[in-house]
């Protein structure tokens, strides 16, 4: 019996990693977000991911084309925004905040 449950439990374990081999990679990438003036929030597609500086990882999934929301927001400033898709996102981005 316990020779049956190791072997259904190896199986189970690899078929899950080949799945999630075989499936298609998440496309992860990370980058640094500053702005000026700093101390500003930092948002990916709405969710609140830290103040500037920071870096920040971003998951692009496994289609290349999907394009992520990128909001850098302080009181008293203009928003700064920007869309990235994992091809054309820059490893290091400044946003110049202006004065509201």
């Amino acid at each position: 019996m316990k020779i049956a449950k190791r072997v259904l439990f190896s199986s189970a374990v690899w078929a899950g990693g080949a799945a999630l081999w075989g499936g298609g990679c998440a496309n992860t990438k990370v980058a640094e977000v500053l702005s000026n003036p700093s101390g500003a929030s930092i948002f990916v597609d709405g969710e609140k991911r830290g103040t500037t500086p920071a870096k920040v990882q971003i998951d692009f999934g496994s289609d290349p084309t999907r394009r992520v929301l990128i909001q850098v927001c302080k009181h008293r400033y203009q928003p700064g925004f920007q869309y990235w898709t994992s091809e054309d996102m820059e490893e290091k981005k400044k946003f110049e905040l202006g004065v509201d």
